[in-house]
């Protein structure tokens, strides 16, 4: 007797949670630009972090002199 999940059972469900993370070398130009020139609302500021209200989703700012790393998907997953 065979007790192999369907498809259906065995994906993990993912879904957007209207965030995302960016990593950037200065927070200062940063803030500059995303609150300044795009006129972003700053939610929240720390040494290391921005975060924004862009109107359509979250946009967390991370201060990383070192690795740039493009941006992080942020997802909502079931416990």
């Amino acid at each position: 007797m065979s007790t192999t999940a369907t498809e259906s059972e065995s994906r993990m469900a993912f879904r957007s949670n209207c965030e995302i993370a960016i990593h950037v070398p200065d927070l200062t130009r940063a803030e500059a630009f995303y609150a300044g020139v795009l006129g972003f609302r700053l939610l929240a500021k720390s040494a290391d972090q921005l975060e924004f209200d862009t109107g359509a989703l979250r946009l967390y700012v991370n201060r990383d002199p070192e690795v740039l790393i493009p941006y992080i998907p942020s997802l909502d997953v079931p416990n």
